[in-house]
């Protein structure tokens, strides 16, 4: 069911998970529904880097994690990341979320997307990696009915797998 009942506008606050620098989260066979969203980092579920933090001499370690299994429905964005590290998104179900199922974004680097099912993406797309995702791997997932692409990479994504996918 293509249920945006609780979505009422973009600024209107809803909650949303947010790990930041050093953080390591670990998120398994649970159901995240009608979270995030438009205010910085407070998408959905979002693993992110402090751009004032990764000034300080010996910035902290990038955010990681493992998202495994899980269930998201009416999420704003279902994953952001921004300049995280070794995440491994494997065998979850992204349905009918707001604008992207699975979004890793600016020089996140090493993430695994394996056997993951993104469907009903209202606005834009089912997964994009954008800008500067790098040394990752997209495989076995099964993509399909969202509205903008399936599977996108963006601008300057290099050494990439993308393969088994079903779009």
């Amino acid at each position: 069911a293509n249920d945006y009942s609780y979505f009422e506008a973009k600024k209107k606050f809803r909650p949303f998970l947010a790990a930041w620098n050093g953080s390591q989260t670990y998120l398994t066979r649970s159901t995240f529904k009608h979270m995030g969203y438009a205010a910085a980092k407070s998408y959905g579920i979002t693993l992110s880097t402090d751009k004032t933090l990764n000034q300080l001499p010996v910035p902290p370690a990038r955010p990681r994690g493992w998202i495994i299994e899980n269930h998201f429905e009416g999420l704003l964005y279902a994953f952001y990341s921004y300049e995280a590290e070794d995440v491994v998104v494997i065998g979850n179900e992204y349905a009918h979320n707001i604008d992207y199922g699975i979004d890793p974004h600016d020089r996140s680097r090493r993430l695994l997307f394996a056997q993951n099912t993104i469907h009903g993406t209202r606005n834009k797309h089912g997964m994009i990696g954008s800008r500067e995702v790098n040394d990752s791997w997209f495989i076995n997932n099964h993509v399909y009915d969202n509205h903008g692409s399936g599977i996108m990479l963006d601008r300057s994504c290099m050494r990439n797998v993308i393969y088994g996918n079903v779009v």
